[in-house]
């Protein structure tokens, strides 16, 4: 077709020059004169234009086209065939594409306009009803699922570590030391255990305690300084005490065991070879557990137990002498335990009502206090209150304790300021002590008349 054209052109382009020539061979005569049809005198006529040449030519003499005759002409026409295919099936998937994304557009512009409508005549229909009467209403929505990631609160960094560093922390041997956390500041309780590896040297202290502070929402202002200031300290008195002492075939002791996670508490003692390195603290306590199917919360810290309490062991046998490390066990007269021996010597795990938790945690609080005064002026010294084992309270939370106030001051408190904080279940609890604690007096009333 191209090809068509193009000679079409050429044809008409000679077509135009003859037309030319003759025309200017007949104005030769009028212009000898000085006057040309159809321009004013003075005027220099327009050239003809050769498209109209072409129509004239077209409507009065159509020209015959001949068709390709060499193969080599044939094969260009095939060729600009096949191209003008091609683009036109290019145009047209262009303008079905076109077609298509104004149809969306105006889609979208007719939502909007609709919605729009809507806002202005009925915005619950959009936002909802909201809170119907006194309290938290109905709102007629699904509830949906907040994923950690859409909290508002600021998320736990991220820690960005080389290949090269993580495999060189991880040729390292592993010394996992026990510590334990127990501070209270401004209102704030704060009690945990965990083993850190000695050898650490990816992650500060400083950087774990902001972990710490996130986890459960503690103030990191009060609470970073002391946690990594009270972990340095663990591990300092760990590295002095650290000296394995002489070697025996075998050196027993006795590990206890009293850990509360939430209302379970879980009582036990058993014999533990310290001079054996083959005992793993983690694998005993991930076997006891699964046996008595607990929790993990119970794993680590009946793992961390056994470490503390073999640390402060073997801190007693380098800080009291030759004496204690020469001691000798006594031979048993009997493999079997008595029935006594045996109950002691057996797991026992108990459901805590609430009342016994407040006041194991009042007892804890108390025995913490006149612990952290009894260290502060000896650092090094070993006693025998050293040596008992000390209580693991697993409470999964951190937050400043409520104040004591009467019945009448809370529940108005809690109206009259309109807080929203305060727990709906005591303030149940509350109003259905005080209505017994009326309903009492009543009867009292009519018993005396």
């Amino acid at each position: 077709m191209q090809a068509n054209l193009q000679a079409q052109f050429l044809q008409q382009q000679r077509l135009n020059a003859a037309a030319a020539a003759a025309a200017a061979a007949a104005a030769g005569g009028n212009t000898a004169g000085g006057v040309v049809p159809g321009v004013m005198p003075g005027q220099t006529p327009n050239p003809p234009h050769p498209w109209q040449d072409m129509v004239r030519m077209q409507t009065k003499q159509p020209f015959n086209l001949k068709p390709a005759s060499s193969e080599a002409a044939q094969k260009t026409l095939r060729q600009y065939e096949r191209r003008d295919d091609e683009y036109q099936a290019i145009l047209n998937t262009q303008y079905k594409r076109h077609v298509e994304l104004a149809q969306e557009k105006k889609k979208l512009i007719e939502q909007a306009n609709l919605e729009r409508r809507i806002r202005s005549q009925n915005p619950a229909h959009l936002f909802g009803p909201g809170y119907q009467s006194f309290g938290n209403g109905k709102t007629g929505f699904q509830p949906k699922i907040k994923y950690p990631a859409e909290k508002k609160r600021k998320q736990q960094v991220r820690f960005n570590f080389s290949t090269e560093a993580l495999k060189e922390q991880a040729d390292k041997e592993e010394c996992l030391v026990p510590i334990r956390i127990d501070l209270e500041i401004e209102g704030y309780k704060l009690r945990d255990t965990f083993t850190w590896n000695l050898n650490e040297t990816l992650i500060t202290h400083e950087q774990f305690a902001e972990v710490i502070c996130l986890d459960l929402r503690l103030p990191p202002s009060l609470f970073v300084e002391p946690i990594a200031k009270s972990i340095k300290e663990q591990l300092e008195d760990y590295n002095l005490s650290a000296a394995t002492p002489q070697e025996t075939d075998e050196l027993k002791t006795i590990i206890k065991l009293d850990i509360t996670v939430g209302n379970k508490e879980l009582i036990d003692q058993f014999e533990w070879d310290i001079g054996c390195p083959k005992n793993s603290p983690e694998e005993f306590a991930e076997k006891l557990v699964t046996e008595l199917g607990l929790g993990g919360e119970f794993k680590t810290a009946i793992a961390h137990l056994i470490r503390e309490q073999i640390h402060v062991y073997k801190k007693s046998l380098l800080v009291l002498g030759e004496e204690e490390q020469q001691h000798e066990p006594s031979q048993m007269g009997n493999a079997i335990r008595d029935n006594q021996q045996a109950e002691i010597f057996t797991p026992a795990i108990i459901e805590l009502t609430d009342a016994m938790i407040e006041r194991m945690e009042k007892d804890q609080t108390r025995e913490s206090r006149r612990k952290r005064r009894g260290t502060r002026s000896r650092r090094s010294i070993v006693t025998s209150n050293d040596l008992e084992p000390q209580k693991t309270h697993r409470t999964g939370f951190a937050a400043p304790p409520e104040q004591e106030l009467t019945d009448e001051q809370y529940t108005g408190m809690g109206y009259d300021n309109g807080m929203s904080h305060f727990s709906t279940q005591r303030k149940s609890a509350i109003k259905a002590r005080m209505n017994i604690a009326a309903e009492a007096q009543q009867d009292a009333a009519l018993e005396n008349i």
